[in-house]
């Protein structure tokens, strides 16, 4: 009985998931989810606290993988000059803060 309860919640969490991408809301709608879900199929609750350092945990795993992929594919530039002026012309680069 209570695989069918982690599935049923897991089943849940990948709903949310996918909503919250295709709808563009972010990853922040699990945390509620994941609240107010298992006392409902009968499992222990999860904590505030815990509940925070999964939010903060996912976020950085988001956060390292988009950098690795940036950097994977050459989204990011590791070429600036520390005056931030063009070698070739001499005229000052307008270009953002590059990593």
């Amino acid at each position: 009985m209570a695989v069918l309860k982690m599935k049923t919640l897991i089943g849940h969490v990948v709903a949310t998931w996918f909503l919250s991408g295709l709808l563009g809301t972010g990853g922040i709608k699990i945390a509620p989810l994941l609240l107010y879900d298992p006392p409902l199929l009968g499992l222990k609750p999860l904590t505030i606290r815990v509940l925070a350092r999964l939010t903060i945990v996912r976020g950085l795993a988001a956060f390292i993988s988009g950098a690795l992929t940036h950097r994977r594919f050459h989204f990011v530039s590791g070429r600036q000059n520390d005056l931030g002026v063009k070698a070739r012309d001499n005229k000052p680069d307008c270009g953002g803060t590059v990593i």
